[in-house]
């Protein structure tokens, strides 16, 4: 049994984890350990990147940011909706895009990073081979891990 401590400064995370790294390193759906670099170094990666949902709304303030989140959730939305009704591999590349970049901006890293890799794939001409479940999956455990997580609401 390996008992690390790990400290993001940035994100104020202080964790203090037991596993065993031979099995099972984290046993979350939302956290996962990840190798730095090729090091040895160990760092917890969150679902969601809460310093930069805590930077943009910072930038924007919180009532602009409750606006920011509604634009946000109604274009992904409209293109999940549109990719679950009639897809298209055609359109993948540039759906994926757009998805890709909404979700950087709002701090949903993992959905980010899968989007990122379907739009390389869609690019590659292997549209076909892109797992749009697993998207749409991603999609739905960052909201639920955001709202869970999200404090900022309007009196």
């Amino acid at each position: 049994m390996l008992c690390t401590r790990l400290v993001h400064r940035k994100l104020n995370l202080n964790l203090e984890l037991d596993f065993a790294f031979q099995t099972s390193p984290v046993n979350s759906p939302n956290l996962r350990l990840v190798r730095c670099g090729g090091t040895n170094n160990l760092w917890v990666h969150a679902m969601i990147c809460w310093s930069r949902v805590n930077e943009l709304r910072d930038e924007v303030g919180c009532e602009d940011f409750d606006e920011v989140l509604e634009i946000f959730f109604e274009e992904v939305d409209e293109v999940i909706d549109r990719l679950r009704a009639s897809p298209n591999p055609n359109t993948y590349e540039a759906d994926l895009h757009f998805l890709k970049g909404s979700a950087l901006n709002l701090g949903f890293s993992d959905f980010a990073e899968l989007c990122g890799k379907g739009e390389k794939t869609a690019n590659e001409n292997n549209a076909e081979s892109i797992d749009l479940s697993a998207v749409f999956q991603s999609y739905e455990n960052s909201q639920s891990e955001f709202s869970a997580g999200e404090k900022c609401s309007v009196a």
